[in-house]
């Protein structure tokens, strides 16, 4: 099933060491772009940077080349954007 509505979920585990799991929903195909930040603003990782069809997605990152501590993950579709904050613990 499709889902209706367009989300980001939280990522588990959270905080997490080194991988973790982001899952998030579109309600139709399109370009979807998933991406982590440190918090200066600087791109670390593209997670996804790809044509999805419509559903749920699930994207496992591992975090063992980055150093401890807070980054923002953002989703980018045709649906608008949503961010989220995970944490890396080593």
């Amino acid at each position: 099933a499709v889902p209706h509505a367009f989300g980001l979920d939280q990522n588990y585990p959270n905080p997490f060491n080194p991988t973790s799991t982001i899952s998030f929903k579109t309600a139709g195909p399109g370009h979807a772009l998933l991406a982590l930040y440190n918090l200066y603003g600087q791109k670390v990782a593209v997670l996804v940077d790809d044509f999805l069809p419509g559903g749920t997605h699930k994207f496992g990152f591992d975090g063992k080349d980055l150093p401890s501590g807070s980054y923002v993950y953002s989703l980018t579709t045709r649906e608008g954007t949503r961010t989220r904050i995970l944490s890396l613990v080593k």
